[in-house]
């Protein structure tokens, strides 16, 4: 899912990207799958996008919570969610060689070009301000990051904004 101006992709189907801002993505999937549902969500949002999100799981879907904000305890989510399985999962769980596996593998799926990585703007730190106002708003794809620049004057940002 993504914020409706960055729903443009070269390798997904319009009707595979729904923003996540609002819980019309839940009628967007439920529509495209034709009620079946999806079978896996790897979640991060939290309240009744959270709660979207598990009405849209097959019934032997998986939800994994990869948020802090809004973790469940599985046994609701079994109650009111029959046959979905819920877990909670914080990636420093992983041993260190499982952490190396996946890294590998996701650094092969960028160097082959099956995944792309997501833009950096970055801000300089004399504008701290309007960068945490950015990413308040929502308004960021990828990671604002801050610098120190040697110039007195700083930069706007060259992001895809």
């Amino acid at each position: 899912m993504a914020h409706p101006p960055r729903h443009r992709s070269k390798r997904r189907p319009h009707a595979h990207i729904a923003s996540s801002r609002t819980t019309q993505f839940e009628n967007h999937f439920k529509t495209t799958t034709n009620g079946r549902g999806i079978d896996t969500v790897l979640n991060s949002l939290t309240g009744e996008l959270t709660n979207a999100s598990l009405r849209l799981l097959t019934n032997h879907g998986r939800f994994i919570e990869m948020g802090k904000a809004d973790i469940r305890h599985p046994e609701d989510i079994t109650r009111d969610h029959p046959g979905v399985t819920y877990r909670a999962f914080d990636l420093p769980e992983a041993a260190p060689e499982r952490l190396q596996e996946m890294l590998a593998h996701v650094t092969a799926l960028l160097q082959q070009g099956t995944l792309t990585p997501l833009p950096i703007a970055t801000w300089d730190v004399r504008r701290a301000r309007d960068a945490f106002r950015h990413m308040s708003r929502a308004q960021h794809t990828g990671t604002p990051e801050k610098s120190s620049s040697p110039s007195p004057n700083p930069r706007t940002p060259k992001a895809p904004f």
